[in-house]
């Protein structure tokens, strides 16, 4: 038996339970220095990236973005998904000034 294929209706997103979703593209003021984006309470699934060629450094513990950290490479996506966040903190650094960050949440 064929598994059956979702239906979505324009602008729906149905992906690990998620019914909602919320896009978020900050920008980096500062290099080298912690900037920080208060998660979306029943966070199921992310995506972060920068938009442009750079470098960006993540962690979910405060002052640690620059010492505890992953990288994620110019022009690469990090996802993480099957989460179960509530209550977090994506803390991230650039050493490019002026990039912009998109971070895709679903929940």
């Amino acid at each position: 038996m064929p598994n059956p294929q979702p239906s979505f209706k324009p602008g729906e997103i149905a992906i690990s339970g998620a019914t909602s979703q919320k896009i978020s593209n900050p920008q980096i003021a500062l290099a080298d220095t912690e900037q920080s984006l208060a998660l979306s309470a029943g966070l199921k699934k992310i995506m972060i990236r920068v938009r442009e060629k750079a470098a960006l450094k993540i962690s979910f513990t405060v002052n640690e973005s620059d010492t505890k950290f992953v990288t994620i490479p110019p022009g690469c996506t990090l996802v993480l998904d099957d989460l179960q966040f509530s209550g977090k903190t994506l803390y991230y650094q650039s050493p490019t000034v002026g990039v912009t960050v998109e971070i895709l949440e679903l929940f």
